[in-house]
């Protein structure tokens, strides 16, 4: 449940660095600072860990290094852009590759603290507070996930499919399609779901 004084949040998905756009997250950044936002909740996918993937790669394309980098430059940029902020960041199915990998790849390294995601990218440094893979986030009365939890929410529709699993207002992630849906429950009270784009 997210604490009731962060009531101005800027919500950020799938910003999938480093193939990020800089005129969107220029464009949101600017918007959160002129709207006075309290709390800044990366919802999923910050990194995309391209070079990380089980999927098809292009050589040219990876490089752990360069993503992590950016990474942490980035979380640096909000930090210093909304330095009295609550901040949060979820961990989508994307940010997860970094625990899959390490335990298909490096087992060793499992549980060892300098190899752990919030360490390498420095989050509580920063400041940041981690909402694990797969944890829901609840916003007033409004249920904030990534969308790769709710398995079956995408389809044509995505916020229709959210809508019909939850029956609760929910903004989705991870489908990077933007959709919306109203209707009303067993009880009269009308309910809207969203999907929101990267």
């Amino acid at each position: 449940q997210m604490p009731i004084a962060n009531n101005k949040i800027l919500i950020l998905s799938d910003i999938h660095l480093p193939f990020h756009s800089i005129s969107a997250l220029t464009a949101a950044l600017k918007y959160g600072k002129e709207h006075g936002a309290n709390t800044i909740y990366l919802n999923g996918d910050v990194i995309d860990f391209y070079a990380i993937s089980r999927f098809e790669k292009e050589k040219h394309l990876r490089s752990l290094k360069n993503e992590i980098e950016m990474a942490r430059e980035f979380l640096t940029i909000i930090r210093d852009l909304f330095p009295n902020a609550s901040k949060y960041l979820k961990i989508g199915n994307h940010s997860a590759r970094w625990n899959t990998y390490i335990r298909q790849n490096a087992k060793e390294f499992e549980g060892v603290d300098d190899f752990e995601f919030a360490s390498v990218f420095r989050l509580h440094e920063l400041g940041y507070q981690v909402i694990p893979d797969k944890d829901l986030m609840k916003m007033g009365e409004l249920f904030v996930v990534h969308g790769h939890e709710m398995y079956g929410g995408g389809g044509i529709n995505p916020s229709r499919s959210l809508f019909l699993k939850t029956m609760r207002s929910t903004l989705m992630s991870h489908v990077h399609r933007t959709t919306e849906y109203s209707g009303k429950d067993i009880n009269g009270k009308f309910i809207t779901c969203w999907s929101i784009g990267c």
